[in-house]
């Protein structure tokens, strides 16, 4: 792994992230990419590399509710969710007074004003009128959504709430899509086909990544040695080993 030239920074050949040190590029390409972590959940398997997330993760299994609404005493497992309640329903505003690249929506800071740009376009109101705003907030997380019934597909994602449920397994789900896709590990349906051998998968996805064993096309390149991949995974577990050959 070498430096760039110019600023003798040391870029991730998996995202935009720069350092000055190889081994802090290591460290972030290990946790990041890689999934090692210095934390695990007994109770599910669930990673984590920072102590507090790890800590708060453990009260949601334990029905432990730390945090607690000074205005009106509801409580909360993870502080994200206390300061999002406080900014939806009680007006309250936790902002850095000297950051620029805040969300004044979720009080989320961001490394670069592009960042924060595309988060307040992806998360919560749009930056226009027109039928796309995305004016129903959710008063858990603030994200925004054009629609209300998007809204309560999302808000099951904290109730846990999975109206959709297999009828070959216990497997229920959050949207009707995620059970049609599920049920066809069970049914065995494909119906998507390869055009160039005739091969079938039960998903869009596997069959783009397979058509392209056939067309020769290598979206994915390696940064270190212009080898091209058919896919993110196939380019990671490439990437992997060619930084131990570096």
């Amino acid at each position: 792994m070498q430096p760039h030239r110019e600023d003798n920074l040391f870029p991730c050949p998996l995202c935009p992230h720069t350092t000055g040190r190889k081994s802090a590029m290591l460290t972030h390409i290990s946790r990041l990419h890689f999934r090692k972590y210095d934390f695990q959940c007994r109770m599910c398997g669930k990673c984590f590399n920072d102590a507090t997330t790890f800590k708060e993760h453990e009260n949601f299994h334990l029905g432990i509710k730390p945090f607690i609404c000074v205005v009106c005493s509801r409580e909360f497992i993870y502080s994200r969710y206390l300061i999002a309640h406080q900014i939806r329903n009680h007006r309250v505003r936790v902002l850095d007074k000297d950051s620029k690249t805040q969300c004044h929506m979720c009080t989320k800071i961001f490394a670069r004003s592009e960042t924060l740009v595309k988060h307040m376009l992806n998360k919560h109101l749009t930056y226009h009128e027109g039928p796309h705003e995305k004016k129903h907030l959710c008063d858990v997380c603030g994200q925004g959504f054009s629609r209300t019934d998007k809204l309560k597909i999302h808000y099951r994602k904290h109730t846990g709430e999975k109206p959709y449920s297999c009828v070959y397994c216990s497997k229920s789900f959050i949207k009707r899509d995620y059970l049609v896709m599920h049920e066809r590990i069970h049914n065995g349906e494909k119906p998507y086909v390869c055009d160039y051998c005739g091969k079938c998968f039960n998903q869009g996805a596997p069959l783009r990544i397979h058509m392209r064993s056939h067309t020769g096309e290598r979206p994915y390149k390696c940064p270190h040695c212009e080898t091209g991949c058919i896919s993110r995974g196939a380019l990671n577990a490439h990437v992997k080993s060619c930084l131990n050959t570096l």
